[in-house]
């Protein structure tokens, strides 16, 4: 048994913890970000490795709901990227010890910017030096980021979706409700995953995704990386069309699709039903399955769709654990990476 496999099982609890505390004993502090975020002229969205992924799916609530939200990577913030005034900054950090994240703060307050802080660690350098912090209030993960992932995304999506005047109970019921059902499937997931044959597929891995779901492609895309040491790439599921595609000249490949409920599914299912030609090994992921799917097909509980990102990286994250050991690796261990990057340059 991993520690990697307990994480994720823990996960959805986990989630539900955070937001019952960011809707409770948290709530002041979310409701005094929400006003700097409505005050400010420019809302900025940063983070590194995982954290960046998760701002991903946060940048996606603030535009869907009406905020124009700018998402930079830390690095790029610091040295490429100058932050104008009267700038909310959203940083997300699991650990608030980044060495990037540490080094943006310098720059954030030179420009005057107020720094809303969602992270893990109440005692970090992120959290002792922003303007709020939002706590997530979940145990730390072994290695590999797993609830400290998914949950600055959900406390994001929450901070975006007050800021516009959007919270209300149906939707923390309906996000409360998915994480519950979402926790008992895992199980049988990891037997479906197992059993399907989609990792003994030759070829390389490619994840495709729209909206919230771009946040788990590029999760994923880590988590092959980071616990499979294995190669693959990520990308938006039209730009695979626009030149990628020339990869199926070569032979086989290995495929994950993310289906959103309400847009671009049926152009999606095309692109399925073509790869399917091209004996492509197909991993869909989404909420209402095709009935007519041979292929490994995850079909997710019922979640608002740009809030599926926090429940669809699940299966990923499953598959990662069993392909690492597929590989012969340990995926509880680190081999070249520390748990926080604290120093610049060099590996």
């Amino acid at each position: 048994m991993s520690k990697l496999w307990e994480d994720i099982v823990r996960q959805m609890d986990e989630l539900k913890k955070c937001l019952d505390y960011t809707l409770g004993d948290g709530r002041a502090t979310l409701d005094a970000a929400a006003a700097l975020v409505k005050q400010a002229k420019y809302v900025y969205i940063t983070g590194i490795g995982a954290s960046w992924h998760a701002g991903i799916g946060v940048q996606h609530l603030f535009h869907t709901h009406g905020i124009p939200a700018h998402l930079v990577e830390t690095a790029e913030l610091e040295f490429m990227c100058p932050i104008p005034p009267d700038t909310a900054l959203v940083v997300l950090s699991r650990s608030g010890r980044s060495i990037e994240i540490v080094d943006v703060l310098d720059k954030a307050a030179q420009a005057g910017a107020k720094i809303i802080a969602i992270t893990n660690a109440a005692d970090s350098p992120l959290a002792e030096r922003a303007d709020l912090t939002l706590l997530c209030k979940v145990a730390f993960d072994a290695a590999a980021s797993i609830a400290t992932y998914t949950a600055p995304g959900l406390v994001g999506g929450l901070l975006a979706v007050h800021a516009a005047g959007n919270l209300d109970r149906d939707l923390t019921i309906s996000l409360a409700r998915a994480f519950t059902e979402c926790s008992a499937l895992v199980p049988a997931w990891r037997t479906q995953i197992r059993q399907s044959g989609w990792l003994d597929a030759e070829g390389p891995t490619f994840f495709l995704a729209r909206g919230c779901s771009m946040a788990s492609s590029y999760e994923a895309r880590l988590l092959w990386l980071e616990v499979a040491k294995a190669v693959s790439t990520s990308m938006t599921t039209s730009t695979f069309r626009h030149g990628p595609q020339e990869i199926l000249a070569a032979g086989e490949i290995r495929v994950v699709v993310w289906l959103d409920p309400e847009r671009s599914r049926e152009n999606d299912m095309r692109l399925i039903q073509d790869l399917r030609k091209r004996h492509s090994a197909i991993f869909a992921i989404g909420q209402q399955k095709d009935p007519s799917a041979r292929d490994l097909w995850i079909d997710l509980p019922d979640i608002p769709a740009d809030w599926q990102f926090l429940i669809d990286i699940v299966p990923i994250q499953i598959a990662s654990e069993t392909y690492a050991m597929h590989r012969g690796y340990d995926c509880d261990k680190f081999l070249v990476s520390s748990y926080v990057v604290e120093s610049d340059g060099g590996l």
